[in-house]
């Protein structure tokens, strides 16, 4: 066979190129993120008190891995352990000394690359809302009043912001209930929900407050009014709960930040990093959407409340996730705001100092990664690769002579053709020399 070589190396290349597409369809390589992000977090525990304190280690928030972040830990300093809360939420604990001295301390630095992906919005239209026949009932625990949404029904609005209003003395059931009076639809009755905060809470950042305090206030920073928005949700029995993370500062201008926090007792440092918190709730056709009451100015709330959905800080992949508050796992889980208090109370009590360095930054994908995870390049490369080689052989075979039996020759007298094996001249007769 002429072209043996040719057919063989054919054969041979249909058989990568199609494993290749096999290998890639059963096993489908990892998206390419729309950003790529690599967070540090450095923490430091002091003791600055004349006595010995119970240490063990310290806790930390490790980040979710949801269908718009996958999240991989590169590293931890030292020794540690991987646990969840009752929410289901990363904590990854460094193991430390068992007691710390007076003037010792003990660091850690956990450092994770998180890749963002693009996230898909719908349509959000009033007229396609539906009511509450189109609640899951699989979803009654998101529904639960425990901490940090329970509020003593004797607690009321009866500071000096609410004298004049319609909600003055009123507990937050009854402004709940209030607000979701003659809706029809569950996107109805959030976005009366909005306004209300819209209108009568202003942001100021402290520490956590919990709802109730929120409303008393009339103030509350992000996290603060997500769960006032949750705690009126689980009272009118819709599906709501908090989430928290972190967003990637691009500009220069905001990127090195530091403040205190637990009385003076913890000293923060911000890199390129804020955080942020927001409300998810379940709004039946569309399921669950977040609820981002500080993204938008109250002044444009009041009026379009849908921007709360709309504008809200998640749809952008700067903006990555590391807990879910859902009080699923009950209040010990949840009740983040109790939990920053005692610690609070601890610092000041022993006398001990924290130091809390976030850095967050944009890397990119290696060459490596870029090919592994674009399929498509890789089938094509192969194409475009056996293809050629093909071409070659091809060429080459074509080029190659044929045996003497099967080669043409030229008489010299007539110039006539005649078969390779020919003596006499078909045509004119005479006898073919060969050289």
């Amino acid at each position: 066979m002429r072209y043996k070589w040719t057919l063989t190396t054919l054969l041979i290349s249909i058989v990568i190129v199609s494993g290749t597409f096999t290998y890639f369809w059963i096993v489908p390589p990892p998206a390419i993120p729309r950003i790529c992000l690599l967070y540090t977090e450095e923490i430091v525990v002091e003791n600055r008190g004349d006595k010995p304190v119970n240490f063990g280690g310290i806790s930390t928030e490790g980040f979710l891995n949801l269908s718009w972040q996958r999240a991989i830990l590169v590293s931890v300093n030292g020794k540690y352990t991987f646990s969840r809360d009752g929410d289901g939420n990363p904590y990854i604990k460094a193991e430390g000394p068992e007691i710390l001295r007076p003037g010792e301390s003990y660091s850690v630095k956990i450092v994770w690359r998180i890749e963002s992906f693009d996230r898909s919005m719908p349509d959000i239209d009033r007229k396609d809302a539906e009511g509450y026949e189109s609640l899951p009932s699989s979803l009654e625990n998101y529904t639960r009043i425990v901490a940090p949404w329970w509020s003593p029904p004797n607690i009321r609005l009866d500071t000096q912001g609410w004298v004049g209003t319609v909600y003055y003395n009123m507990s937050i059931e009854e402004v709940a209930s209030f607000l979701a009076k003659n809706k029809t639809s569950i996107l109805e009755i959030v976005l009366e929900d909005v306004k209300w905060i819209a209108t009568y809470v202003h942001y100021y950042s402290a520490s956590p407050t919990y709802p109730v305090e929120t409303a008393r206030n009339m103030t509350g920073d992000c996290d603060d009014q997500a769960n006032l928005l949750i705690a009126l949700l689980r009272l009118q029995k819709i599906p709501a709960f908090l989430m928290m993370g972190l967003i990637y500062l691009q500009s220069e201008r905001y990127a090195n930040r530091t403040g205190f926090s637990l009385g003076g007792h913890q000293y923060n440092e911000y890199h390129h990093v804020a955080g942020h918190g927001w409300a998810m709730v379940y709004i039946p056709p569309w399921g669950w959407l977040p609820c981002d009451l500080t993204s938008t100015l109250p002044s444009v709330l009041r009026r379009y409340p849908e921007k709360a959905i709309t504008n809200a800080f998640f749809w952008s992949p700067v903006t990555i996730t590391f807990r879910n508050v859902t009080g699923i796992g009950g209040s010990k889980s949840s009740d983040y705001i109790g939990s920053i208090r005692r610690a609070k109370a601890e610092a000041e009590k022993k006398n001990i100092y924290y130091k809390l360095i976030l850095d967050l930054r944009q890397v990119s994908l290696s060459v490596f990664e870029l090919i592994r995870r674009s399929p498509m390049f890789v089938i094509y490369s192969e194409i475009i690769c056996v293809l050629a080689a093909i071409l070659v052989i091809w060429a080459h075979e074509r080029r190659e002579k044929a045996p003497p039996y099967l080669q043409n020759v030229i008489c010299p007298y007539c110039g006539s053709e005649n078969p390779g094996d020919a003596v006499y001249c078909g045509w004119c007769g005479r006898k073919i020399t060969r050289e």
